[in-house]
């Protein structure tokens, strides 16, 4: 028997239980009906030790559990044999391929979520459950964003398998009709802080229909708890989505772009009157402030082999400081993430990296690297460093409440839940930054290129700055061209990595 005694829990000082005791019979289906916000979820967790109790204890608990939330907390990147295999890397577990087929799903086995339906995502977590092998399974509100028929078809399954297993099972609703159609003991509870108001036994055989319901008398259950106030766990991390509708996951799907259709026009046009323009202010104001861009082209044409050599200089500056910015922009955010203290004692400098322009930085660079490329490379890694660690400490923390509490469940360390689920979850966020820090990462090497460069090799921004000298707009220009020509090709190959990167996760 599983007995909660005398417990108290108040996350956040939000008091979920208080003083609530509850036996659970081993072998048997319990039902916990109520409205949303009244602890249900803490409950759970609290039995399945995710959660800590301020006071009292939990008694009876098998060691093999496994929990099954609303959402089915799948990792977009694995399919579903990889995603019911992953509990392998903390724990013995059964054969995958059996699992899935038993829940009628061998022919899926390597489709990734984004290519499965709701009902066979479920199936996919009862089908995790059962590698796991448990005496205890927990259900957070698992069949509340199916819709009907949907819904009907994986409470069979998994009543079927609950049957078969001989699970002990306690289950979170807010619906009397799942209670009715799988417990054998519902509790009707409200709260705020958790309260068992009914207590009744469910005697009718299954298989059971709906029209059993009347039994139960459960038509007086609340909407929502008499007092208003999140449950930290109901309310943020459990919330009930309209039957149907799915909740949205903590991996947000990337904007699929509408195709150009036509629209290629817009842009000649564009382009063509900017350089209409362009040559009409220069041909005002003269070659020594301006070059036009007819001069420009030419110089590109004649002195292709020139500013060739110097954007390749300043391309292997730009890549050096983007990877040395990118080792230490993700090692900062995992370090972050890993200790408040850390992140806390780190703050003040990563703003001031920030804020502070690499234009005044650079002169001090030279004083300190001398004259040459390393000044570049420093200024390119400063400039494009934060964007990447802002972005790798945003995606760390993007996996949900459910993906985390499913590792930790299952034993993974916290090294695993970095690698297996965090990193891989933050692979979007950082791309994103990747593609801001790509752009800057030219910019701090022209700016370096600017104050250190001698000309020997050449590059970008000594051409930048010796055509400036010599009056030679037209070569300055051509430079600028040449610079800007390198961060759209940056940003178009990690569009282009990112898409073949993470881009079937959502079904691109």
């Amino acid at each position: 028997m599983i007995r909660i005694v005398d417990a108290r829990h108040a996350p956040g000082g939000f008091l979920v239980l208080d003083h609530f005791s509850l036996s659970l019979e081993l072998g048997s289906i319990t039902a916990l009906v109520g409205p949303s916000g009244c602890g249900k979820s803490s409950l759970l967790r609290v039995i399945a030790g995710l959660r800590t109790l301020d006071s009292g204890r939990v008694e009876g608990v098998p060691l093999a559990k496994a929990f099954v939330f609303q959402d089915a907390a799948l990792l977009p990147w694995r399919t579903a044999r990889e995603n019911v295999a992953l509990l392998e890397k903390f724990m013995p577990i059964g054969s995958p391929e059996d699992a899935l087929a038993r829940v009628g799903l061998a022919d899926h086995a390597d489709k990734l979520p984004a290519q499965l339906s709701g009902g066979q995502k479920m199936r996919v977590s009862l089908a995790r459950v059962l590698v796991a092998r448990p005496e205890l399974v927990l259900l957070d509100e698992a069949f509340g964003a199916l819709d009907g028929l949907t819904r009907r078809s994986v409470q069979r399954v998994f009543t079927k398998l609950a049957e078969q297993n001989h699970w002990t099972v306690v289950m979170v609703t807010h619906e009397p009709e799942d209670a009715m159609l799988l417990a054998d003991r519902v509790l009707v509870v409200d709260g705020p802080t958790l309260r068992v108001r009914a207590d009744r036994p469910v005697l009718a055989q299954r298989p059971r229909n709906i029209p059993d319901a009347e039994v139960l008398d459960l038509e007086d259950i609340p909407s929502k708890s008499p007092v208003e106030g999140p449950d930290p766990l109901d309310g943020a991390v459990a919330t009930l989505a309209p039957r149907g509708v799915a909740r949205a996951t903590a991996l947000p799907r990337p904007a699929t772009p509408k195709k150009a259709q036509k629209s290629w026009w817009i842009t000649l046009i564009s382009v063509g009157v900017g350089l209409l323009l362009w040559a009409a202010v220069a041909q005002r104001v003269g070659p020594l402030l301006l070059a036009a861009p007819i001069d420009v082209g030419r110089v590109l044409w004649e002195q292709w082999q020139r500013l060739g050599e110097a954007t390749l200089q300043t391309l292997q500056s730009a890549l050096l400081g983007l990877f040395f910015a990118t080792t230490a922009g993700v090692g900062t955010a995992v370090i972050g993430w890993r200790s408040r203290l850390a992140r806390q004692a780190l703050a003040p400098y990563l703003s001031l990296i920030q804020v502070i322009p690499i234009v005044a930085i650079a002169p001090l660079l030279v004083v300190w690297l001398g004259y040459g490329s390393s000044v570049a490379l420093v200024t390119a890694s400063i400039a494009s460093f934060y964007p990447i660690y802002a972005a790798t400490a945003t995606g760390l923390v993007a996996p949900s409440v459910e993906q985390v509490d499913l590792l930790r469940l299952y034993g993974a360390s916290r090294r695993q839940e970095l690698w297996y689920l965090r990193f891989p979850a933050a692979l979007p966020a950082l791309f994103s930054g990747l593609r801001t820090a790509a752009g800057l990462s030219v910019i701090g090497t022209i700016v370096g290129e600017f104050v250190a460069s001698n000309g020997l090799p050449p590059t970008l921004g000594f051409l930048v700055i010796s055509g400036a000298r010599a009056a030679r707009t037209d070569l300055s220009f051509a430079a600028v061209v040449c610079a800007g020509g390198l961060a759209m090709i940056f940003s178009y190959l990690l569009r282009v990595m990112e898409r073949r990167a993470i881009g079937k996760w959502y079904g691109a």
